[in-house]
Parts: structure tokens; C-alpha cells; sequence
């Protein structure tokens, strides 16, 4: 099996593959491999109808759970014949039972992490905000409709606006301090990822929404399709000087151009403590927990390691 880069030629057959797994995550998804690629780079491979994923970081191979519909044992062995002790990271709560089940040999400890859970919605929550836990979110919007009464409207992304929605995050990135690719800082990985979705819009088949408030672009938001029942928000962002700009971007995604998904994710809030407010404040039907798995020969190794140098022994 030779794994390589990711190409926008290999987007129908991944999407295949993803669909098939029924994964709900979005580190999943063909567009965040392919828009992310350049800041976390990762390899991929095809073979007996599964994607594999891997990638290094920190001197260490992590592989991602194989996605695909077949012979899970058979997608495993692919993975041991080029790593005997192969670390697993993005793993769902089912993904590390059944590695648990599938490789009893290696004796798998597993680690959870919060900061890497995928907030999943029911869309029609997110479109109605009915009910007492989204009141403040319904109330927000309303006054947003008042306020702004005959002044605003949404329009889909497009090739004739592409050109507004750049201008839009470059502006937001530099109100917010990016500069660009150069740094490795979270915001300006997201800036290089967002430019490089928005050159190969049509071709990665996202789906967006423009809002203007008084002729003048105010925020935006496109996404993708990870299945039949779920889609993928990659980016949002408002103006944040227009009170309601964020409420109203994601009502309206919701509304004009999710519909057709009972679910959908929006993603991780990354330990940010502003975002996570955020995140929860909308009420999730499901938090998609992420863990990582090291094998019980790896793990000891680095115990051993950390304890003859006197570094604190501690979990990973």
C-alpha cells in the first residue's frame, strides 16, 4: 500500500469511502483533508475500497481509523505491515471499542480529549432556536431583524462573489491579528486553509452563504456534504462590530442551505474558552468526543524513556 499526498482528483473516491463509514467527524471530511493539507500535511492511501490516513507530527506516525465499508481485519493488516505498533488519534468512543476488539495484541490505552470533540446540531434546531435553552438566541436574532429591518439580505456563494468573501477574511484576519501563511499560529493555519478552499470552491462542491448588511458584506459561512444525513460548517466569520452578524450567518446557513441534513457539525472549539461558550451555548445533540490510542509497547517505551531522564511520568 503507498500512501501519498492528497489531490483534488482523488475527491470522488474518498467521499465514497467516507460516506460509507458513516463517520460524523470532521476531520473526515474530503474538504478539511484537502483545505488543510498544506498547514497539516498527512498522507493518504486507497485499497480493498478503504482511505487511509496518516500523518506526522512531533517525530511521531499517527494513523487515523481506516474509512471505507469491507474487511476492517483486512484494512488493519495494511496498517501493521508498515507499522507494527501504529498510534491511532481521532478516534470516536466505537472506534476505540472495536480496536480494542480487532487488536487484542496490542493492548491499546486510550486517551481522551475534550479540546478535539465535534459539536453535532439537529438542524432544525438551529434554524427555529425554539424552546426555552435557545431563547436568548431567538431573541438575539429578532432584534437583529428589527434593527436591521430592510437593510440586510443573504446571498449565495459564488463565483461572482468569491471575490468579497476573500477581501471579507482578509480583513478579518487582520482585525484579529493574522499576516498571512507564514506564522504556524492557529489563526493564520486557518487563513491559508480558508484561501486555499475558496480557490477550488466549485470544484470541492462547498455550499455558502454571503450576508450584507447596508450593501456591505457583514459575515459568511460555506460548508460541505460528509453524508446523507450530516454536512460539515468550515468556516464562519462576522463582523462582529454588526450586533446579531454571527446569530443570523448561522440561522440562515441552517435554513437556506443545510436544510436537507437532519445534522450538522460544527466542528471542535479547540480549548478556546470563548468558543466552547459559544459551542455549548447552542445546545448540541451530540459532543462528538475524540481519543487517542497508543499501544501498550509504545507506551511503556515512553514511561521507561521519561523515567530515566527524570521527566514526570504522566498520561498521553
Amino acid at each position: 500500500m503507498q500512501y501519498r499526498a492528497i489531490t483534488l482528483a482523488d475527491k470522488e473516491q474518498a467521499e465514497d469511502c467516507i460516506a460509507a463509514s458513516g463517520s460524523m467527524a470532521c476531520h473526515t471530511s474530503f474538504v478539511n483533508l484537502y483545505m488543510w493539507r498544506k498547514v497539516f500535511p498527512s498522507e493518504i492511501a486507497f485499497s480493498d475500497r478503504f482511505l487511509f490516513r496518516r500523518a506526522k507530527q512531533k517525530g511521531e506516525t499517527r494513523h487515523y481509523f481506516p474509512l471505507g465499508q469491507g474487511d476492517l481485519d483486512k484494512a488493519f493488516e495494511k496498517i501493521l505491515e508498515q507499522d507494527s505498533n501504529p498510534v491511532f488519534v481521532g478516534l470516536s468512543k466505537e472506534q476505540t471499542e472495536i480496536l480494542s476488539h480487532r487488536l487484542p495484541h496490542l493492548n491499546y490505552t486510550f486517551t481522551e480529549f475534550r479540546d478535539n470533540a465535534d459539536y453535532i446540531y439537529e438542524t432544525k434546531a438551529l434554524i427555529s432556536l425554539s424552546g426555552k435553552k435557545l431563547h436568548s438566541k431567538k431573541n438575539h436574532l429578532n432584534r437583529f431583524m428589527r434593527t436591521y429591518e430592510g437593510r440586510w439580505e443573504t446571498v449565495p456563494i459564488s463565483s461572482e462573489n468569491l471575490h468579497l468573501v476573500r477581501a471579507f477574511h482578509k480583513e478579518w484576519c487582520k482585525k484579529n491579528g493574522c499576516k498571512g501563511c507564514k506564522s504556524g499560529k492557529s489563526l493564520h493555519g486557518e487563513y491559508c486553509a480558508v484561501m486555499e478552499a475558496l480557490e477550488e470552491y466549485d470544484a470541492l462542491g462547498l455550499k455558502g452563504l454571503l450576508l450584507f448588511v447596508d450593501g456591505k458584506p457583514a459575515a459568511y459561512s460555506f460548508a460541505s456534504k460528509i453524508n446523507d444525513r450530516l454536512a460539515d460548517v468550515h468556516v464562519e466569520k462576522a463582523d462582529t462590530e454588526i450586533d446579531g452578524s454571527y446569530t443570523v450567518i448561522n440561522q440562515q446557513m441552517a435554513k437556506k442551505v443545510l436544510s436537507s441534513f437532519p445534522y450538522v457539525n460544527r466542528e471542535e472549539d479547540m480549548g478556546i474558552p470563548g468558543l466552547r461558550k459559544a459551542k455549548e451555548s447552542y445546545r448540541p445533540a451530540i459532543l462528538l468526543m475524540m481519543h487517542r490510542g497508543v499501544p501498550e509497547a509504545l507506551a511503556s517505551a515512553q514511561i521507561t524513556s521519561e523515567a530515566r531522564s527524570g521527566v514526570r511520568v504522566r498520561a498521553v
